[in-house]
């Protein structure tokens, strides 16, 4: 049975120990054809296929900066040992 991601929105601090505690080389993706970019960071052994192996995100304020930075999110996949046990 295939075990849908759960994505919760989270606090920048989090987000970047989520990204720094993770178990597994993550890429990091940026889609440039937003405006701001969005940062996709992916679990290359969950999937080989985007967005299924994409287990973070948040978009890029910092180049250049944005007027709306207060609009950025920070989102993880809380369950991606779950997805992973039964991909």
């Amino acid at each position: 049975m295939r075990v849908e991601k759960i994505v919760k929105d989270v606090s920048e601090k989090e987000f970047y120990e989520f990204i720094n505690s993770y178990p597994r080389k993550l890429e990091k993706h940026y889609h440039g054809m937003y405006s701001p970019a969005r940062i996709s960071y992916n679990d290359l052994e969950l999937s080989d296929k985007w967005p299924e192996c994409m287990v973070a995100s948040t978009e890029d304020y910092d180049n250049p900066p944005s007027l709306y930075e207060e609009d950025r999110y920070f989102r993880i996949t809380i369950n991606y040992k779950e997805v992973f046990d039964n991909k």
